[in-house]
């Protein structure tokens, strides 16, 4: 869970054109202190998450540790668990975890180097013709401020000082409208994507009207040199990549560990035949995964 977890963070950070929800790093319920600073630092260092652009991923873990503990509390405030549908349905799901676990560990003792460096090979030719973009942005809510805002810049005003006074994105704003790192093109809303690719570097953009999930915001950019490249992919090793490889692997293997297991049973039909459970192993490409827990070489 915390994999996904950490996974699900790291695609809400490719979002930076979105407006980030700010506050006071508390929350409440019913008037009642939910979540402090302290419990979401806490997290992020539980996840390991501290590489990442701290301001955004605070806020995400700050709403969804609310929300759970929200629903914790009304949970037991419902007195469910007493209810005897309940603990039948709670069994089952225990039970279901149990035999998820099981498998997922047992997956994951057959992931070899080779596996990994298959895996890593096809995530590089993935993103093979695909660009990445640090551009410099100013987000507002209004057309009118977004047209002032540009006629400043192009009467020669300094886009980073006018970001940090006019943007409302608040993991840019502070620095000049510019992000930590370098994003996938395709994480950017479509009418920013096209402007990426027709730009001239240090030339901002018009005010471009983008329709985001907390409503239309009016995005001026500018890509500067060499802020614009081909996609890069972090190390085999690095823990980004490495966690989302043993993913997809274990997810493979899973498939793998079943066979592996059926085969050891004998089943027999109610005329006493004997019933193969799992075909005989089929031909696979080099480096894919047999049902022995090998790979073909």
């Amino acid at each position: 869970m915390k994999k996904n977890l950490k996974l699900s963070l790291v695609l809400m950070v490719l979002m930076t054109s979105i407006p980030a929800v700010h506050g006071s790093g508390i929350a409440k319920y019913q008037g009642k202190e939910l979540v402090t600073q302290k419990d979401v630092d806490a997290k992020i260092k539980e996840l390991k998450l501290e590489a990442l652009p701290r301001d955004q991923v605070f806020m995400h873990l700050l709403v969804q540790m609310a929300e759970e503990r929200m629903l914790t509390k009304l949970i037991k405030d419902s007195r469910m668990e007493s209810d005897s549908e309940f603990q039948r349905v709670a069994k089952l799901n225990a039970e279901e975890f149990k035999r998820s676990y099981y498998m997922q560990k047992e997956a994951r003792k057959r992931i070899t180097p080779q596996m990994r460096q298959m895996v890593y090979e096809q995530i590089k030719a993935s993103v093979k013709d695909k660009k990445e973009v640090r551009p410099r942005v100013i987000v507002l809510t209004d057309e009118k401020t977004a047209n002032e805002v540009y006629g400043k810049i192009k009467k020669g005003e300094s886009f980073a000082e006018l970001a940090k006074v006019h943007s409302i994105d608040q993991t840019t704003k502070d620095k000049g409208g510019i992000g930590d790192r370098f994003l996938p093109e395709e994480s950017f809303p479509a009418e920013l994507i096209a402007e990426f690719s027709s730009c001239k570097e240090g030339v901002a953009s018009k005010p471009i009207k983008t329709n985001t999930p907390s409503g239309i915001v009016y995005i001026i950019s500018m890509v500067e040199t060499g802020n614009r490249r081909p996609m890069q992919v972090p190390p085999i090793d690095s823990p980004e990549i490495a966690g989302q490889i043993e993913q997809i692997i274990t997810r493979q293997m899973m498939n793998v560990v079943q066979a592996d297991l059926s085969r050891q049973l004998e089943v027999y039909d109610l005329s006493g035949n004997k019933v193969p459970l799992v075909p005989e192993q089929e031909a696979k490409q080099e480096g894919m995964p047999l049902i022995n827990g090998g790979v073909k070489q």
